[in-house]
C-alpha cells in the first residue's frame, strides 16, 4: 500500500524525542502515542526522554507499581481527536517534520473501527488538515477496503475512495475496477485518474481477462482512462515479448470496443481510443521499470498506432538517458512534421530543466523548421506550466520577450498567432500584436508574416 511505503520512510526518519513531543501536542503532557515495547523506533513517554536503550536493545521490563506507557490506539476516541487536533495545529503552522513522524507511528496503532472512528469524529466527517486526513484514509484502506470504500461514499471524500480503491487493485484490479464503476458519475473520473496515477510503484492483482470483462461491462469508465490499467497489467508481457504484447494490445482494443456499444458521438470505447489509453498506461509502467525497455518497446509499436502524445514523454526520457543528442535523434527520424514537432517539446523541456540559459542559447543553433517551431511552441507551453497561470496571454508573452534574438521572438510570436489556446482573453491578432515587446519595424514585420492579416 502507498500508506505502508511513505510511513517506513518517514519512520526511517528515526525516533522522535518526547520531550520535543510534549511542547508542541498541548499544555499538558499526554501518555505517549508508542509503538509496541519490542519496536526500536518506538516513542516513550510524553513526558521522559528517550530511553537508554534507545539504540535497539530490548526495553527491561517495568518495576513493580510502574505504569507502562500507552498506546495512542489504546486511547478513547476524544484523546485520539485532541491528539490530532493538536497535530493539525502543529502542521497547519509550519508542516513540522516532527509532525508527519508522529502521524506515521500513531496511523499505524489503529484498527480499522479506530481510523474509521476518527474520520467521523470532526465536523462534517472533515479533517482540515490534508495530511492528517491522508493517513487516516490510508491506513483505513489498507485495513478494511470495503469500508474504506463505503465511508468514502458516505462522506463524498474522493481522497478516501482513491485510498480504497488503490488497496482493492493490489488485490484485484478488475475488482477495484468495478467499484469506481459502481460510483456517482461525478466522482468516477476523479477517483479512477488518481487511482491511476498515484499508485507508487504497486502492481495490480488479478487477471487480464477479468479486466476485460469489467470494461465490457462498464464502457463509461474508459473515458476516465480506465483502458490505461489494462495496459498496465501488460508490462510483464511486454519485458517477456513485445512482439506478443503488441498483438495483444490491438486484439483486446478490438474485443472491448466491439461489445462497448457506446454512443457514437463518444470516442472514448472505439478501438483507436482504447488502444491509444493502452499503450499509455503500458508504456508509463515500463517506464517506471526499465527505462531502455520501454523505449525499444516505443520503437516496435508501429507508426500507425503511434500518436502525438506519445513523443514529449519519450523524447525527454532518451533526454535523460542519452542526452540531447539522443533525444534529437528521435525527432528526426520522424516523418510526420506533428511527431517532429511534439519530440522536440520533449527536448525542451528535459534541457530547460537542466539549464534554462544553455536551453535559450541552444534555441537561437536551431535551423528553420518543424523541430524548431515544435521548441519555440513548447516555450509557450512551459511558461505555463511553470508560473501556473495555464492559458494567460502576458505569461506567454513575457517568455517569448526572454528569448535571446529578435529573430527568435519574432519566429515565436508568430507561432503563437496559429495556437488556438493563445489569445484566450478573445483578443484580435492586431490587438495582440499591439501589446507586443517589439518595435513598431518589428510588429509591422510581424503582420506581414501572419498574412493575409493587413497592417493597420
Amino acid at each position: 500500500m502507498i500508506y505502508q511505503k511513505l510511513q517506513t520512510a518517514l519512520v526511517l526518519g528515526g525516533a522522535l524525542g518526547a520531550g520535543a513531543l510534549a511542547g508542541w501536542l498541548g499544555q499538558e503532557p499526554l501518555p505517549s502515542p508508542v509503538l509496541p515495547a519490542a519496536a526500536p523506533t518506538s516513542v516513550e513517554s510524553v513526558a521522559g526522554g528517550l530511553p537508554e536503550n534507545a539504540e535497539g536493545a530490548a526495553p527491561a521490563a517495568p518495576l513493580a507499581n510502574q505504569s507502562v506507557p500507552e498506546r495512542f490506539g489504546d486511547f478513547d476516541l476524544q484523546k485520539q481527536t485532541e491528539v490530532l487536533v493538536r497535530l493539525e495545529n502543529k502542521l497547519g503552522k509550519d508542516g513540522a517534520a516532527s509532525a508527519l513522524l508522529v502521524l506515521a507511528k500513531i496511523a499505524q496503532q489503529l484498527s480499522a473501527e479506530q481510523a474509521a472512528a476518527l474520520l467521523e469524529a470532526f465536523p462534517a466527517g472533515k479533517i482540515e488538515n490534508e495530511e492528517v486526513r491522508r493517513f487516516l484514509a490510508e491506513r483505513l484502506a489498507a485495513e478494511d477496503p470495503q469500508r474504506a470504500l463505503e465511508l468514502g461514499k458516505k462522506l463524498g471524500d474522493g481522497k478516501l475512495l482513491s485510498a480504497a480503491v488503490a488497496a482493492l487493485g493490489e488485490k484485484n484490479a478488475a475488482q477495484a475496477l468495478q467499484a469506481v464503476a459502481d460510483l456517482p458519475e461525478k466522482q468516477r473520473k476523479e477517483v479512477l485518474e488518481r487511482f491511476l496515477s498515484q499508485r507508487e510503484g504497486s502492481r495490480f492483482g488479478g487477471s487480464v481477462d477479468e479486466v476485460v470483462a469489467v470494461l465490457k461491462q462498464n464502457p463509461t469508465i474508459l473515458s476516465s482512462g480506465a483502458s490505461g490499467l489494462l495496459g498496465n497489467m501488460l508490462a510483464e508481457m511486454a519485458l517477456r515479448n513485445p512482439a506478443e504484447a503488441l498483438a495483444r494490445v490491438q486484439s483486446l482494443a478490438a474485443e472491448i470496443s466491439s461489445a462497448a456499444k457506446a454512443d457514437p458521438n463518444d470516442h472514448s470505447s472505439g478501438p483507436q481510443a482504447v488502444s491509444h489509453g493502452m499503450w499509455q498506461g503500458l508504456l508509463g509502467e515500463l517506464r517506471t521499470r526499465d527505462p531502455r525497455a520501454a523505449s525499444e518497446f516505443f520503437d516496435s509499436i508501429p507508426d500507425a498506432a503511434k500518436t502525438s502524445w506519445m513523443f514529449p514523454e519519450e523524447a525527454l526520457y532518451r533526454f535523460r538517458e542519452g542526452g540531447v543528442d539522443a533525444a534529437i535523434a528521435l525527432a528526426e527520424k520522424q516523418s510526420n512534421e506533428d511527431f517532429t514537432k511534439r519530440a522536440a517539446s520533449g527536448v525542451w523541456w528535459g534541457f530547460a530543466q537542466q539549464d534554462r540559459p544553455a536551453a535559450l542559447s541552444w534555441i537561437e543553433s536551431l535551423p528553420e523548421g518543424a523541430f524548431r517551431q515544435g521548441v519555440l511552441r513548447s516555450v509557450m507551453m512551459d511558461s505555463w506550466l511553470q508560473s501556473m497561470n495555464w492559458g494567460s496571454d502576458r505569461t506567454a508573452i513575457e517568455a517569448g520577450a526572454a528569448l535571446l534574438s529578435k529573430n527568435s521572438q519574432l519566429d515565436y510570436y508568430a507561432s503563437l498567432m496559429s495556437d488556438r489556446r493563445f489569445g484566450g482573453m478573445g483578443s484580435s491578432p492586431s490587438e495582440i500584436i499591439a501589446m507586443l515587446p517589439l518595435s513598431e519595424g518589428e510588429k509591422l514585420e510581424l503582420y506581414r508574416r501572419i498574412a493575409p492579416i493587413k497592417a493597420p
